[in-house]
């Protein structure tokens, strides 16, 4: 992101050198390289056109980074999407988190705004056959990244939902919108999942249209006024919000 000026490296054993390169194929990021004596895999990675999704999650949670409802359901939507483009590619990933997910940026400029604005950016993974070292619990731990990726969309829910900017009641999104998604979603096929926030999601944006449309006619005070040669002519005024 913006101002971080910084390169980071990530080193990851592997197990199968075949796989990982059609892995790195597939889903190559940063500049990668492998070392075969070590059996592992060095990833350095730009900070200024990437964020690792466990510091975006701890940046929400600390209000360092403002995000909108609208962006929270594009990320949860990419990330389902992320996983079944693997699962097209016939490629899993047993050691899946939110340290080995990233996002990278289309512009490194972009950075999260008080206001709404759509962010351009890709998902990627690392550590793909890599256990988690990092965590004793899941050190030994191997699951689909199918199944994984929806512990990881609803820790993301569970903590950060407060976080989100809002204009309506957070209790009501929280019964229309986010329970919607939230029920049952250990068990949720992907596709089902992708397709109900695509629903929400469109819902959200004919609210912001209608919204849009409410305050224009509340900025425009149409008034029909009489000019000095008796004709009737339309006069807009700007009301001050």
């Amino acid at each position: 992101m913006k101002h971080f000026s910084y390169l980071s490296e990530d080193i990851y054993t592997y197990e199968n050198l075949v796989e990982l390169k059609r892995i790195l194929e597939f889903d190559g990021f940063g500049v990668s390289k492998i070392i075969e004596e070590d059996q592992c895999i060095q990833y350095s990675i730009n900070r200024e056109k990437c964020i690792r999704l466990s510091d975006l999650v701890y940046f929400i949670s600390f209000k360092l980074v403002r995000i909108h409802l609208g962006q929270l359901l594009v990320l949860l939507k990419s990330l389902a999407e992320k996983v079944k483009q693997l699962q097209q590619a016939n490629i899993e990933h047993h050691y899946l988190d939110c340290n080995r997910i990233w996002l990278k940026f289309n512009d490194q400029e972009q950075v999260f705004k008080i206001y709404y604005e759509t962010q351009n950016y890709t998902i990627h993974f690392t550590g793909y056959q890599c256990p988690n070292y990092e965590d004793f619990d899941e050190q030994n731990l191997s699951m689909k990244s199918s199944q994984k990726i929806l512990i990881i969309i609803k820790y993301i829910i569970d903590n950060y939902f407060d976080k989100v900017i809002l204009q309506e009641n957070k209790n009501v999104v929280k019964k229309n919108i986010i329970d919607q998604l939230y029920y049952g979603i250990h068990n949720k096929d992907l596709d089902k999942l992708i397709n109900e926030i695509d629903k929400i999601y469109q819902r959200i944006i004919n609210l912001i249209k209608i919204d849009k449309s409410y305050l224009l006619m509340n900025m425009l005070n149409l008034q029909n006024t009489k000019d000095m040669k008796g004709k009737y002519t339309m006069r807009m005024t700007q009301k001050k919000l």
